[in-house]
């Protein structure tokens, strides 16, 4: 019967880009996709009619945001890492802060799930960043030290200034 056909034509034109919209989502969710494709793929589902309480709509949307969270979260380790080059070498308390604000910064990307490759370079400044702590670090004595009777003949007077005593002698000396 035309009108069974004509009602049938009309449902197809209605249900195949739902569908077409549904197997792209499917896929995208998948094999994982960029943030710019999720945007088209979802305005295309969007322009479908397809609804957003349809599981692989849901799906893909969380996706987007997870992607999107994790490119806010690359671009503030980048921020970070960029501000850590300006930091004084000289100033402990300095490098301790960009130290920890660098640290804490790959931690939340590592947790939103960013790459690690692309967090190689900020890991390697926080390194170099805590190997410069303890090169300007005075180490106290140890147990053993204590023990063996000897006795601590550095203090640190400031970050910039380490002073010695030797034979009741005491000399700053002062780094930059």
């Amino acid at each position: 019967d035309e009108a069974a056909i004509v009602h049938a034509q009309q449902v197809l034109r209605e249900e195949e880009p739902k569908q077409q919209a549904r197997d792209e989502l499917t896929k995208l969710v998948m094999v994982g996709a960029t943030i710019e494709a999720l945007e088209a793929a979802l305005n295309r589902a969007k322009k479908a009619n397809l609804s957003s309480e349809e599981s692989v709509v849901a799906q893909a949307e969380a996706l987007l945001r997870a992607e999107r969270e994790k490119a806010r979260l690359s671009e503030a380790v980048s921020k970070v890492l960029e501000e850590s080059k300006d930091v004084d070498m000289g100033d402990v308390s300095a490098l301790k802060e960009a130290k920890a604000a660098l640290q804490a910064a790959v931690h939340a990307a590592k947790e939103a799930g960013v790459a690690e490759d692309s967090l190689r370079g900020a890991e390697l400044r926080r390194r170099r960043l805590h190997n410069a702590v303890e090169d300007l670090r005075v180490r106290p004595l140890s147990r053993r030290e204590k023990e063996n009777g000897d006795t601590q003949v550095t203090t640190q007077m400031d970050n910039m200034t380490l002073q010695m005593e030797f034979n009741s002698t005491k000399t700053n000396y002062s780094f930059d």
